[in-house]
């Protein structure tokens, strides 16, 4: 390739802490659920298993239909917002730095383990149901499976 003479139009898209992804069929997303991309490249309520890649929180509420078109997507915040005073299964104030996981797409299901990837980590315990979680962004949550 030659070096540019001439001013060149790019289409870009500014990384800023919202991504949109297709919706997986039939699956009803709600604002404010922990969702990740599953094996099929579609995004879904996060779930407890080992292979799916943590998107962040979505935005609004969707129902997937990938027949329409277009496609149903959902926005998502995936910049790794930290969660004020959640509840984290089994956490003691070593816990701060840990690793927090999810079973459902549920806040209130956080824990310290799990089959599913971690979606963040502690960084404030005041008590079990009163703790301040980051969450991974979705560059975060991809790098931490590939670790």
């Amino acid at each position: 390739m030659a070096a540019l003479s001439a001013t060149v139009e790019l289409e870009i898209a500014p990384r800023a802490g919202r991504e949109s992804y297709l919706v997986e069929n039939g699956t009803t997303i709600y604002a404010g659920a922990l969702v990740g991309v599953m094996a099929s490249g579609f995004l879904a309520d996060w779930d407890n298993v080992a292979t799916s890649r943590f998107a962040g929180v979505a935005r609004e509420t969707v129902t997937g239909d990938t027949s329409a078109s277009p496609p149903v997507e959902c926005a998502v915040n995936t910049e790794g917002v930290t969660l004020l005073s959640v509840a984290v299964a089994s956490a003691v104030q070593g816990s701060v730095g840990a690793q927090v996981f999810c079973t459902t797409d549920n806040v209130a299901d956080l824990a310290l383990t799990a089959t599913s990837p971690p979606i963040g980590w502690i960084k404030r315990f005041v008590s079990a149901s009163d703790c301040d979680v980051v969450l991974y962004s979705t560059t975060e949550a991809s790098a931490e499976i590939g670790s």
